[in-house]
């Protein structure tokens, strides 16, 4: 029988524990923690308890097992309490709960009993043994041989992947991994009435353990997801120097073949850079998923791009919304696996993991490098702060817009003012070489050259820089797996729009505007989808909060006008264009309904309503459409070409405000992509146009607009090349 004092002070460790970030919320983590717990706990105990001839009825199996589940649940209550205290509490957690720590405790319960009947000489060691065999050989098993960031694991059950995706939904793969589990406990039940010394054996235990680690791997991509897998999956394939490209057949051939050769790009320039000397005939795979959504589901990282560096194939994992913000960023971890460590093909140092790619590719920011990001603040990371985020896992208790900024900039340093080997030696120690100056000089050297870049920012940097470091890390956050937080209500929209399930779409638009905060940038999300799924009565609804923006009056204009309420939207776009003409197809219906339709329901014009084009609806025709697919309708290409070359003329050449950088960096991104697009003339055009634009030609240009045009410019002489040789 469990005494009171005990389940008190089960409760109150319980209580204790809701308090500890991450781990402390009822969900995913607090069952991957709980299960491993409860398991040793159970195995040793069960295996450590002496058998008789007889056993008292308080004392048999099965009366053990319901108190060991009464532990857990004593301990776990005050957990769920604190979430539904919070507003945190979702029942993802719960069967979370029920799948993990409840199969867990179960089984580590009847291998201990069984191991306690063979009355082995010490049966806590093979229990012990057992138990890190499947929570830790078992996830080796596929850690080494699988390109997944999703684990499930007889002990600890399942983990979602990486840290940085806060969103995780129960799977029902789980419950289907979990029938491998229940198979496993009848197996050990029934291998404890058998007086086989045989069956008896370490070894045979073993075999079993292993066979059940094996299983899933037959599950047909319901449990492991195998190259071989994928490749079935992601079914179109371009094939260059250094890559194979594996990609969704929804990305188009001739976009998927430009990537191929950005793939080639960054390639070159790093190993350039480090001074590397790649193998032969090595070729890299490069698996782009359709979205988010399709490579969480097939290898479990949803918003995270990942290598896998520890496989002996190299390979890319990357979602094709983010090829342009974070291919360069993970080519860097596939090059530095050249001298990277023997067991891991990296470092164990994050700071100079993410350090060496941040430093390399310079896009945090882009109007700002990652010095001058740091060196806004009005007090630098100190040596001690530094020494910190160099321990194993220092860089993981900070967000992850502070560590890898940080890192970045003082990796940065480093390659430019010590020689590079030195890095790469430091890279593979997985610390910082002995021939570099101590920490505390590296850091006051740092500094220094921080105090030059200071000298260097304005309003602009230090706004990216707060937003940036006033992120909250995962470990600051009250339910960060809660898929019912405002992003991932918003995350969840953006799944329905993408599938085109517009009716999930509106349900979860008309249902949710209670439940999002105040906050304008999560309203104005809320006000564009309810105008995309022409519901302006929504916002009409909803659209009195305070401290309103720019960008959210204009889409309460707009909700105006298309309910026929012109009064209403009038007056506010006065208050729009106070001290400017407002734009002309405000004034006109038939001009207005194209901008609709241009900018909420994703209708492209024809040649002939484009020909009748304002300067304002070309603007707003080229925001809509710059980035679509390329050839996605040939009647359309010509269509954009032309607005695409309008606008850059426009941007490029005409009267640039001062105060206004936004327009230069989103040309620079948008004739970047729109290459393909243009001819030798029109790009040679406008590269002598950015050139001598006056935010490159003043007296003191910003250094991150030089680095980019300057990388702007080697790609656009890479790739003429590379078309033409391939010609």
């Amino acid at each position: 029988m469990i005494r009171v004092p005990t389940l008190f002070i089960t409760f109150l460790g319980g209580l204790l524990w809701s308090f500890v970030p991450l781990f402390g919320s009822f969900h995913v983590d607090f069952a991957f923690i709980s299960a491993l717990g409860i398991s040793f706990l159970v195995a040793v105990r069960e295996a450590g308890l002496k058998r008789s001839l007889f056993t008292p009825l308080k004392n048999t199996f099965l009366y053990r097992l319901y108190n060991y589940f009464i532990w857990l649940l004593v301990f776990s209550i005050p957990i769920a309490l604190h979430d539904v205290f919070r507003g945190t509490y979702v029942w993802d957690g719960f069967w979370f709960w029920c799948s993990g720590p409840v199969f867990s405790l179960i089984l580590s319960a009847t291998i201990g009993r069984y191991i306690s009947l063979q009355s082995y000489k010490w049966p806590r060691v093979v229990a012990i043994s057992a138990i890190l065999f499947l929570a830790i050989g078992g996830w080796l098993v596929v850690f080494f041989s699988l390109p997944q960031l999703f684990y499930f694991n007889h002990i600890w059950g399942f983990w979602p992947g990486p840290i940085y995706d806060t969103t995780v939904r129960f799977t029902l793969n789980y419950l289907w991994f979990r029938l491998i589990t229940l198979v496993l406990i009848f197996g050990f039940l029934t291998l404890s009435q058998t007086s086989s010394r045989r069956l008896a054996s370490p070894g045979f235990i073993f075999a079993l353990l292993f066979l059940a680690v094996l299983l899933p791997f037959f599950s047909n991509g319901a449990l492991t997801r195998s190259e071989k897998s994928l490749q079935k999956t992601l079914s179109q394939s371009v094939e260059t120097e250094h890559f194979k490209l594996f990609a969704s057949v929804h990305i188009p051939r001739e976009e998927l073949e430009e990537w191929a050769i950005r793939h080639e790009f960054y390639f070159q320039s790093q190993i350039e850079l480090l001074e590397i000397e790649w193998p032969k005939n090595r070729k890299i795979h490069s698996y782009i998923y359709r979205d988010a959504w399709q490579k969480q589901q097939l290898v479990g990282a949803k918003e995270t791009s990942f290598v896998p560096i520890w496989l002996s194939q190299d390979q890319l994992h990357i979602a094709h919304e983010h090829l342009p913000h974070v291919l360069e960023h993970e080519m860097v971890h596939v090059v530095a696996k050249r001298f990277g460590n023997i067991l891991f093909n990296g470092s164990w140092n994050m700071v100079l993991v993410e350090g060496l790619a941040e430093a390399i590719t310079q896009n945090t920011s882009a109007h700002s490098t990652l010095d001058q990001l740091v060196a806004v603040k009005t007090e630098y990371p100190t040596v001690d702060q530094m020494s910190s985020l160099f321990r194993l896992f220092g860089f993981y208790t900070q967000s992850s817009g502070l560590s890898y900024t940080v890192a970045g900039s003082f990796v940065s340093f480093l390659i430019d003012n010590y020689p590079i080997d030195l890095l790469k030696e430091s890279y593979e120690k997985s610390r910082l070489s002995g021939d570099y100056p101590p920490m505390d000089q590296l850091v006051n050297q740092w500094h220094d050259r921080l105090e030059y870049e200071k000298m260097l920012t304005d309003t602009l940097d230090r706004r990216r820089s707060e937003q940036l470091f006033g992120y909250e890390s995962i470990w600051e956050q009250d339910g960060p797996r809660n898929h019912n937080l405002p992003a991932a209500i918003l995350d969840q929209w953006a799944y329905h729009w993408a599938r085109s399930d517009t009716s999930a779409a509106l349900d979860l638009l008309a249902n949710t505007f209670e439940t999002l905060p105040k906050e304008p940038r999560y309203r104005i999300s809320w006000f564009e989808h309810a105008l995309e799924l022409q519901k302006p009565e929504l916002i009409l609804k909803h659209q009195l909060f305070t401290d309103s923006s720019l960008v959210a009056k204009r889409l309460i204009r707009d909700a105006y006008a298309m309910s026929g309420l012109w009064t209403q939207a009038r007056e506010i776009n006065e208050e729009l264009f106070v001290s400017s003409d407002p734009p002309t197809f405000f004034q006109d219906s038939v001009k207005w309904n194209t901008y609709i339709a241009l900018r909420y329901t994703n209708q492209f014009p024809s040649k002939e309503e484009y020909l009748g084009f304002s300067k304002e609806l070309v603007n707003v025709l080229v925001f809509e459409f710059w980035d679509s697919p390329l050839a996605s309708s040939p009647k359309d290409e010509g269509v954009l070409t032309n607005a695409i070359v309008q606008w850059l003329g426009q941007q490029l050449t005409g009267p640039i405000p001062s105060s206004d950088p936004f327009t230069f960096s989103n040309a620079l991104i948008i004739f970047e992509r729109s290459l393909p697009r243009l001819s030798e003339d029109q790009i040679d055009r406008f590269l002598n146009d950015i050139e001598n634009h006056p935010y490159l030609s003043n007296e003191l240009p910003r250094k991150q607009y030089l680095l980019r045009v300057q990388k702007l410019k080697d790609w656009i002489q890479f790739r003429k090349t590379y078309l033409t040789t391939k010609v």
